[in-house]
């Protein structure tokens, strides 16, 4: 099962730009002056995921997703995968290449997910606000509609949930980062041909 998303993208092993805190992938100027299809966050500290873990009963494959990746930033932010974040940071506006993944445990705790609940909160797509969730005691993956609740897919895990979207999503996308057909096809669920 493959969860590094460098490898599932088959990215090249240098990004584009790198800092701290993400790597950058395939620079988008004419979208964005500092815009990049892809950033895929450092790892978080082993203090900072222990902690989510524990307060979050994450599963161990999510653990596991986070020793290659703290989440990520995904096709010009039409897949956000949320990262773990350590309590308190701010975010830093003295670089444009500073931001964070958007966080795990504050995401779960806003949308009245309970820790001893049976489902995570671990993504979202950008088009519509279609949900990623983690079945806690399967693995399973599901994407669900925000406003109805109505299940769009599933996955038997994140590894083949991972897997199967960055295999469906590229062939949306030219070399240079543009999107080849209407935003709505980036949401699991919908056909599009490429």
């Amino acid at each position: 099962m493959e969860l590094n998303l460098t490898r599932l993208l088959r990215l090249n092993s240098e990004p584009d730009f790198s800092s701290g805190h993400a790597s950058y992938y395939v620079h988008l100027p004419d979208l964005a002056p500092f815009g990049y299809l892809h950033t895929i966050f450092a790892p978080p500290d082993v203090e900072t995921l222990r902690r989510c873990a524990e307060s979050l009963r994450l599963p161990a494959v999510l653990n596991l997703f986070f020793t290659y990746q703290n989440g990520a930033d995904l096709f010009f932010n039409a897949l956000s995968l949320f990262g773990v974040l350590e309590p308190g940071r701010l975010l830093s506006r003295m670089s444009e290449r500073s931001e964070t993944p958007f966080d795990l445990q504050e995401l779960n705790s806003q949308s009245r997910l309970s820790a001893e609940g049976e489902w995570l909160l671990i993504g979202s797509y950008s088009f519509d606000g279609t949900r990623v969730m983690l079945h806690r005691p399967t693995g399973g993956v599901q994407a669900v509609e925000r406003k109805r609740g109505q299940k769009l897919s599933e996955w038997p895990c994140l590894g083949t949930y991972l897997k199967e979207e960055m295999e469906r999503l590229l062939p949306l996308y030219d070399e240079a980062g543009k999107l080849l057909v209407e935003k709505k096809y980036t949401v699991p669920g919908s056909e599009a041909a490429a």
